[in-house]
């Protein structure tokens, strides 16, 4: 069966799971949502309970609290707990368009 998945998944035919095991579980688009609302909120340097009660997440531990911090931290833009890394700062304030785009 996985097997068949894995096919589907070659040939563009994804189909909505339930779970999955694929890393990152949620794509750059949402990680980097992610970490400009933690700098918009200035939560960079709080307690992870803190940054999830005020992106409106029931706590540090809920699910999509943590697959959307793991995410960013796996694209680079996290490092540890919340604080961004200078790829994400430069990302979220570039100097420049140019840079934005290296980002």
């Amino acid at each position: 069966m996985a097997k068949t998945s894995e096919n589907n998944h070659i040939r563009g035919e994804i189909k909505p799971q339930d779970s999955t095991n694929r890393l990152p579980m949620v794509d750059l688009k949402i990680a980097t949502e992610m970490v400009t609302a933690i700098r918009n909120k200035a939560v960079e340097t709080a307690p992870m309970d803190a940054v999830a009660e005020a992106l409106g997440y029931s706590s540090a531990t809920s699910t999509p609290f943590y697959r959307r911090i793991s995410a960013a931290r796996m694209f680079s833009l996290l490092s540890s707990k919340s604080s961004l890394t200078q790829e994400a700062i430069d990302y979220i304030k570039p100097h420049d368009e140019e840079m934005k785009s290296e980002s």
